[in-house]
């Protein structure tokens, strides 16, 4: 059983992680280690290796005899070889394959986004990456912003942290939450009259109020009201800069303003 990763095509050679070797018992470590400096030294000896994306790499062609013994057949390994071009891409390219044979394809890209945890935290583990050094999520990050993945955080600290917390056991549904689902206060509001008429009026103020202003305004009216909830600074804004709403506002600026003429009509 290989772990992901653990054998890659590389400049059309058969390579072999050094973890995999390790755990078939194909070597002992004291050895291992003289025979990867000897190596260093001469470019014909055994156990020629690379180090790729932290991970020491062996080139299969260099391992001795003995050591293959010990080994799954050439003709298993590379079938279960992945084509290394990038590390990052690789994992991520994977883990969007078998996305739907790991959570069931209920939403496309919520389905690719918890693969792609999972993925990252078994490579995490197989390759002993420490939480605390950025390099590997760094890159993660970036291919998630380069192939627009939805759901994931693109700063690195903040896919560390998800990516940790995976591994230290919280389910993926705490983890994963679509934006804005089960929210329907544009609906209610957009359906309270009183609250509109409030909105149309603090934004056609020739006072020129802020957003900020104007939603801690309607946040006191609401209260004083009886209402439950209060509109946030996002959707206040959104509300005023919808076209509809600038027409009736479009003296906010002063009746023969520039920044209002295109609401004036015209014959």
């Amino acid at each position: 059983m290989t772990n992901l990763g653990e054998i890659i095509d590389y400049q059309a050679e058969l390579w072999l992680a050094e973890g995999y070797v390790m755990r078939m018992e194909a070597v002992k470590p004291a050895y291992l280690r003289v025979a990867k400096s000897r190596a260093k030294k001469n470019s014909e000896a055994a156990w020629q290796h690379q180090t790729l994306a932290g991970c020491t790499y062996f080139r299969y062609d260099s391992l001795p005899e003995r050591t293959l013994l010990a080994l799954a057949p050439m003709a298993t390994l590379q079938q279960n070889a992945i084509r290394y071009s990038d590390e990052i891409t690789t994992l991520v390219d994977t883990a969007r394959l078998r996305a739907p044979q790991f959570v069931g394809r209920v939403d496309e890209a919520l389905t690719d986004a918890a693969s792609i945890i999972h993925h990252a935290s078994l490579h995490v583990a197989n390759f002993n990456i420490s939480y605390k050094k950025s390099a590997f999520f760094k890159a993660l990050g970036n291919e998630i912003a380069q192939q627009q993945i939805k759901h994931l955080p693109k700063e690195w600290r903040n896919i560390r942290d998800k990516v940790k917390a995976y591994a230290d056991g919280t389910a993926l549904s705490e983890l994963l939450k679509v934006k804005g689902k089960g929210n329907d206060n544009r609906a209610i509001y957009s359906q309270n009259d009183l609250l509109l008429a409030w909105l149309i009026e603090l934004g056609s103020s020739q006072k020129n109020y802020t957003y900020e202003y104007i939603q801690r305004k309607l946040a006191l009216l609401c209260v004083q009201h009886g209402l439950k909830s209060t509109p946030s600074i996002r959707w206040v804004g959104d509300f005023l800069n919808a076209p509809n709403t600038q027409f009736l506002i479009q003296e906010r600026f002063g009746e023969k303003s520039r920044f209002n003429h295109k609401y004036r009509g015209y014959t």
